[in-house]
């Protein structure tokens, strides 16, 4: 994790992340509306190849920002 403070915590039950902070609001604000802008580009070949950089993107942030993903991120309930 390369932020003191996690903008995406594990989930309690299941595999993957939540948001925790503005900072992972904004970044999943920014990748709806930038979907929302793919969805005008022409080709639908391009389209796909946009979404799918887009997609790794995001996944990248997430494990870069945010905890471990995982059902519980290690903590005992």
């Amino acid at each position: 994790m390369i932020v003191r403070k996690p903008w995406f915590v594990a989930k309690r039950l299941g595999w993957g992340w939540t948001l925790a902070t503005w900072q992972g609001w904004a970044v999943i604000t920014m990748f709806i509306l930038a979907t929302a802008a793919v969805a005008v580009a022409p080709g639908i070949a391009f389209r796909f190849g946009l979404i799918v950089l887009m997609v790794a993107g995001l996944v990248a942030v997430c494990a870069l920002t945010g905890e471990k993903p995982g059902g519980g991120g290690g903590r005992r309930t």
